[in-house]
Parts: C-alpha cells; sequence; structure tokens
C-alpha cells in the first residue's frame, strides 16, 4: 500500500510539473494532534500533543477560481494522557485538497479548502509509567496500530503573489485505526484528530494565474 500511494503521488506530481499552470513547493509546519477513543458509548480523549509536519505540494490551476492541491507529507501525530502517558505515530500522508482563492486588491490571495487525506503509518513509540517501547504497526491482535488511516480535512490561509503561504488546517480520522477491533468485539473505536500550522512557498510554471501579476489598483 505505501508503494502504491507513493508511486501513484510521483507520477502525478512529475506529470503536473511538466504541465502549464502549476506550481510546487516545500511545506513546513506544527501538529497539533489528538487521539479520541469511543468504549461503551463513552468519548476518551487524551492532551494535545505537538508534532512536526513536513512536505511538498503542487498547486493546480482548474479555473475559475478553483486549485487541485495533492502533497506529499512526513506527519507525527499522536496523544498525551493527564497522568504523563504519551503515544506518537509518524504517518506519510497524502492530502488531496480542493482551494478556492479570493483575489485582494493587493494582488495576494486568500483561500479555503477541504478534502480528504490517506496515511500509512511508518513507525512510532508509547510511553507509560516511564518506559519508552516500539509501537507495533499491523493488522494483528498483537500490533497497537493500524497500519492506514484515512479522512477528511479542511484548511484556510493566505498566499503572497510571490509564493509564499501561510495555512491554517483541521484534520479527522474516518477509520478505526484500532486493529483489535474486531478482535475482542469491543465497540471501542480509536481515531487521529487535530490541527497543523504550517508556511510554504510556491515555484514553477510562469503562466500560471499567480506569477507575474500587478496588484489590482483601487
Amino acid at each position: 500500500m505505501k508503494k502504491i500511494i507513493l508511486s501513484v503521488f510521483i507520477a502525478s506530481a512529475i506529470n503536473n510539473v511538466t504541465s502549464a499552470q502549476t506550481l510546487f513547493g516545500p511545506e513546513v509546519g506544527l501538529n497539533l494532534t489528538n487521539i479520541k477513543e469511543k468504549y461503551a458509548g463513552a468519548s476518551i480523549s487524551g492532551t494535545t500533543k505537538p508534532g512536526f509536519k513536513i512536505g511538498i505540494v503542487t498547486d493546480n490551476y482548474l479555473g475559475s477560481n478553483l486549485y487541485l492541491q495533492p502533497g506529499l507529507f512526513f506527519s507525527a501525530k499522536g496523544t498525551n494522557s493527564s497522568q504523563g502517558d504519551k503515544i506518537g505515530i509518524n504517518y506519510i500522508e497524502v492530502p488531496i485538497n480542493l482551494l478556492y482563492k479570493f483575489k485582494t486588491n493587493t494582488g495576494n490571495y486568500v483561500f479555503v479548502g477541504a478534502g480528504p487525506y490517506f496515511a500509512v503509518a511508518v513507525g512510532g513509540q508509547a510511553t507509560s509509567n516511564g518506559y519508552t517501547g516500539k509501537i507495533n504497526i499491523g493488522s494483528s491482535e498483537t500490533d497497537d496500530v493500524k497500519t492506514f488511516d484515512f479522512g477528511l480535512g479542511f484548511n484556510a490561509g493566505y498566499q503572497l503573489r510571490q509564493g509564499l503561504f501561510f495555512r491554517g488546517q483541521y484534520q479527522f480520522g474516518l477509520v478505526n485505526i484500532n486493529p483489535t477491533h474486531n478482535a475482542y468485539g469491543s465497540d471501542a473505536t480509536v481515531k487521529n484528530n487535530g490541527f497543523s500550522i504550517t508556511v510554504g512557498w510556491l515555484f514553477g510554471d510562469k503562466g500560471h494565474p499567480h506569477k507575474n501579476k500587478k496588484p489590482i489598483k483601487k
């Protein structure tokens, strides 16, 4: 599954970069995530855990102020507990956002968007009672976290016409990442959710609507 997701993204990115009206560039920032659990009708949630997020995006102009923005990220997620326990899960994540951009009278842009994300867990660790151990990833009863995650995200931000942009995003998982859910016959569900704050820079095609545009005169 990891190889399939990465291959699809790389092929798409190469095709997009070589086509007209496409920009691409790095995006980095801070995750503020949590893991929510529901068991026997009760909701259990830890405290927010900070982690870093780093990757690349492509910005593809579709027309009528619409843009498609797929990305590829290394994203550190997890949760903390009030007792001092910590869970950290690292993902390779592919978000696919559809954005609508409003051009301001300065020539810069305000944007809002939404879309799904697909993620593969690639590692992690948990700390409890002073002991730190590796998280097992898979679908068996002895594993701690499922390999695959999927969810939705909503984002908004501000972009300078030169390419620099700032983004705030909220994501919530739709997949129960607890691999023992069916094995134990419980109604426990465990899902990722959280915010991220990132900054990035878009480079590329001078034919893109953002490039070489003068500010709108008042």
